[in-house]
């Protein structure tokens, strides 16, 4: 009877440690499902409500997309035009609807297309900049509305072995965006004299081209980053049969 009682703990410590590497809110994927973009789709859709704090339960934690915090960046078209961003960071980015999904399994390629009803930047900018005929200088909070974002995402992978066991690591993460309407606010602007503030703030978003030109492509490359490593912590102690098993 003892030996039947160590039979029964030893098989639940070994089921504890399998169910272990994977978070049990991932819906896994049969390598062999004829719509096996469907099933990942549905897959990511589960994890949304716990992407904003990053913690997916069972002790995985994988870094927060609310808010999404990243590098600060310059925009310098000109000698006569400097803006410098710091403290920088989005909100919005754990709400999308995936509008397209396709996975290769061979190849481990994802190729999927994201819609981001409103993002939110926020940042604190330095401005010294002249537009038009008017100089506008100040200093404060940074605030740009972006609506109806549409996000082109390529993620490729490759599998490795390790103790005899074969894992998936992703490679390269590239984002392109397509932007909607978008809004610009900058407090502070002449110090904050409402006339000159409310002019200069126009004159931002009539020329929004000159920001959204340095900003999108900064934003592309830390959505990158952090879709990457959001991936990374999911997968990284998954085999690619627990990922994706043969039934």
């Amino acid at each position: 009877m003892a030996g039947k009682s160590l039979l029964i703990l030893v098989i639940l410590e070994i089921l504890k440690v399998c169910s272990g590497k994977l978070p049990s809110i991932v819906q896994v994927c049969s390598r062999n499902d004829p719509n096996i973009d469907e099933c990942i789709k549905n897959s990511v859709n589960k994890l949304k409500p716990y992407l904003g704090t990053g913690n997916l339960g069972d002790g995985f934690v994988v870094p927060a997309l609310e808010p999404f915090s990243y590098e600060g960046f310059s925009i310098n078209p000109s000698p006569s035009f400097l803006v410098k961003v710091k403290n920088a960071s989005v909100i919005g980015a754990s709400n999308f609807t995936i509008e397209k999904l396709r996975f290769n399994y061979n190849k481990i390629v994802l190729d999927m297309i994201t819609l981001f009803p409103n993002l939110t930047m926020l940042g604190i900018y330095d401005m010294k900049a002249k537009i038009s005929i008017l100089d506008i200088n100040g200093q404060g909070d940074l605030k740009a509305s972006i609506v109806n974002t549409k996000m082109k995402i390529k993620i490729t992978g490759s599998r490795y072995n390790s103790n005899n066991q074969t894992f998936i690591k992703y490679d390269k993460v590239t984002i392109k965006f397509q932007i909607g309407k978008t809004k610009v606010y900058l407090t502070n602007l002449f110090n904050g004299d409402p006339t000159l503030q409310a002019v200069g703030n126009q004159l931002v978003n009539e020329n929004q081209d000159i920001f959204f030109e340095y900003i999108i492509p900064v934003l592309e490359k830390q959505f990158a980053k952090l879709f990457k490593d959001v991936g990374d912590a999911i997968v990284e102690k998954a085999t690619v049969d627990e990922l994706f098993p043969d039934t």
